[in-house]
């Protein structure tokens, strides 16, 4: 899922300069070419939901393989069990039989050790599927954290959104940039452009 992980990357690298404590009093103390920027970043990050519905595709698999490997854990345990209780039977059966000759005596014991290896063959593979389970369980837990990740960067996201167009409502309107403003968009454009030569 190198997807998700560069698409909550991408989202944190957006929101850097924001307090998650206080998203709406970190918006106000922006300025406003930095604010805007910022807004037109976070949007282009929001543009990306279907990433959030992949990975619920990928859980909603994951659950569906988990599941059908746990009931195949418990069905292998039960017939594990119930062989063994009954080979042990037949061995008591052969051991204390006095009614059953020599020869059938040693048939037994080598059907009951054959018995034996087929169990234990049988026990390799409900062990196999024990550490499956086990790895498809922390991959569940490590994409349900992932996607709790993105959610809450997706709320952090559209709560900026929403304080940064409040605040350009609010704040009046001047077509002419000062100097100030020009060279702090020249700052913001040399960003991008080293983020995109670093990404490249």
């Amino acid at each position: 899922m190198s997807i998700v992980k560069t698409f909550i990357s991408r989202m944190g690298s957006s929101m850097k300069s924001i307090s998650k404590s206080d998203i709406s009093e970190s918006t106000a103390n922006l300025p406003s070419v930095t604010r805007n920027h910022m807004a037109h970043q976070v949007e282009d990050v929001l543009d990306e939901r279907p990433v959030l519905a992949q990975l619920q595709e990928t859980i909603e698999s994951t659950t569906e393989k988990l599941e059908k490997m746990e009931e195949s854990e418990r069905f292998l345990f039960t017939r594990i069990s119930k062989y063994r209780t009954m080979l042990a039977e037949e061995e008591m059966r052969v051991h204390n039989g006095k009614d059953i000759s020599n020869e059938e005596k040693e048939r037994l014991i080598r059907q009951n050790e054959k018995y034996q290896q087929q169990i234990y063959d049988v026990m390799d593979i409900h062990k196999n599927i024990l550490v499956n389970v086990e790895l498809l369980r922390r991959k569940l837990k490590d994409l349900e954290e992932k996607k709790a990740d993105m959610l809450g960067k997706f709320e952090e996201c559209e709560e900026f959104v929403v304080a940064s167009a409040k605040f350009e409502l609010e704040s009046p309107s001047d077509e002419s940039m000062n100097q100030e403003e020009h060279l702090e968009m020249g700052v913001l454009k040399r960003m991008d452009s080293d983020e995109d030569r670093h990404v490249l």
